[in-house]
């Protein structure tokens, strides 16, 4: 993909989502995901409920990772293990009590994620349809919306995480035009206004990249590691 069709597909997505927020059926046709041959082809008037283009297998052309990406992709997630290992240190562990309660959790959560990720890695599928084969076409749906709710909650934390983050580079870049920010919030709710502010500048910066689709953010992911 060369940049001037990157930016024409930027702007083109940028020009939905904006069309997309005028009215409830701009927004329902929006999120709507268009049907495929696959599913005109075995269900006919069932329109996408079964079968779209993020539940059908991956076709080969958006098949773009390769074994480098996953340790990449993994590499720029590990970041939280430094605010893990803090975290036990905090409770009471020593350093090397920390580093190896870190190591044996993620080795067994290793085993667990090599097992759930076999149906995708072999027949290309999400897990959406591997739950169907388990559970059915209708049970599935129980287990995709808990996975969905727990999806979102875990969003908050790590949007919240985040935000700390994006508040220490406010404070070092504005100093105390942004630390005297007058709080509204009550204290209970444990941020403040500035935090608030933060936690919306991380949440929009993520906003672009939840549009885009697990093979376009390949390069992402790689300049994320670098930095």
């Amino acid at each position: 993909m060369t940049f001037q069709s990157a930016k024409a597909t930027a702007m083109e997505k940028k020009k939905n989502a904006v069309n997309a927020f005028k009215s409830w059926d701009n927004f329902k046709q929006w999120v709507l995901v268009p049907d495929t041959v696959l599913d005109r082809h075995s269900h006919e008037e069932s329109g996408p409920t079964w079968s779209n283009e993020d539940l059908d297998p991956t076709p080969p052309e958006r098949r773009t990772w390769r074994w480098y990406n996953y340790v990449i992709f993994y590499f720029a997630l590990s970041f939280g293990n430094w605010t893990l290992g803090s975290s036990l240190i905090g409770i009471g562990l020593n350093y090397w009590q920390a580093i190896l309660a870190i190591f044996i959790s993620q080795f067994i959560s290793s085993i667990a994620m090599l097992f759930n990720s076999r149906c995708a890695s072999v027949y290309h599928i999400g897990y959406p349809i591997v739950a169907r084969s388990v559970f059915g076409m209708w049970g599935s749906y129980y287990f995709v919306g808990a996975r969905a709710i727990l999806a979102v909650v875990w969003f908050g934390v790590q949007a919240f995480s985040g935000a700390s983050l994006v508040a220490n580079m406010l404070r070092a870049v504005f100093g105390h035009n942004y630390t005297d920010i007058p709080n509204h919030i009550p204290k209970s709710q444990g941020i403040t206004s500035a935090g608030m502010l933060a936690f919306f500048l991380f949440w929009l910066a993520h906003f672009p990249l939840a549009m885009m689709r697990p093979y376009q953010l390949r390069t992402f992911f790689n300049v994320k590691t670098c930095l």
